[in-house]
């Protein structure tokens, strides 16, 4: 809560207000909080300035790790151990918990909520899939729009995309020679580009499509999911500690 006070324009910094008002059944605070967050021009976890500093004190006192650490069942450099280890422990410090402005943001569990809350969750949701630089925000973000009964078009787009890369993503990384290009991944971000920036940018590099293709559309357990009517797939590995499903 001390960040809203410092970053009011910065969307991510009201995240635990939500979650403060939901405890304290404060109904008029959780919709003060969300017109707050809706105002927010940008959406910043801090990911990146979390995983600097820690590199730095990785690196001053380096964990035990040797030549045969392995990251997702596959031996790894130590470099590539440290750097895995850092957006771990960074990712779990600064993704907020999203399950209280989810709740907030669905029409069945405020039926006596004003249209203008929910079009305040709307506008949170396409800020945070605009405008944030991870990956777990941005997915979140698609559940916000969906819950809130306001996408439209746009937002469909914007959502099949951001569900494109991330998949696609998820389809590198676990080919044998991706290794190199999920290294240079995490360097990118600890140099200062986002997940998702360095994401996108690794797609790129390895000629995977960064655009869905005309009637794409998620599935979710093998079935097409209705960007509008069904909810949209989340994060199945989310931060330590965090429980950001809807």
């Amino acid at each position: 809560m001390a960040l809203a006070h410092i970053e009011p324009d910065n969307g991510a910094a009201w995240v635990p207000a939500i979650g403060e008002a939901a405890a304290a059944g404060d109904a008029g605070r959780i919709d003060r909080t969300l017109a707050k967050m809706a105002a927010a021009n940008r959406f910043d976890e801090m990911l990146n300035d979390s995983m600097t500093a820690l590199l730095d004190v990785a690196r001053r006192y380096p964990p035990p790790f040797d030549q045969n650490e392995r990251v997702d069942g596959k031996s790894v450099t130590t470099e590539m151990a440290r750097l895995s280890f850092v957006f771990a422990q960074a990712t779990a410090i600064t993704i907020p918990n999203y399950r209280h402005l989810v709740i907030a943001c669905r029409r069945d569990k405020h039926p006596e909520a004003t249209l203008a809350h929910f079009e305040n969750c709307g506008k949170i949701g396409r800020l945070m899939l605009t405008r944030s630089g991870a990956w777990v925000s941005r997915l979140i973000a698609c559940s916000l729009l969906r819950e809130s009964g306001i996408a439209g078009t746009t937002d469909v787009e914007n959502a099949r995309t951001a569900l494109w890369q991330y998949e696609q993503y998820g389809k590198l990384i676990k080919q044998e020679q991706a290794g190199q290009a999920s290294l240079e991944s995490l360097r990118e971000q600890v140099g200062g580009m986002s997940e998702v920036e360095a994401n996108q940018r690794a797609l790129r590099h390895a000629n995977f499509a960064p655009m869905p293709p005309t009637g794409w559309r998620p599935t979710r357990e093998g079935k097409p999911v209705d960007l509008l009517g069904s909810p949209f797939p989340t994060p199945v590995d989310k931060p330590a500690g965090h429980a950001n499903a809807p």
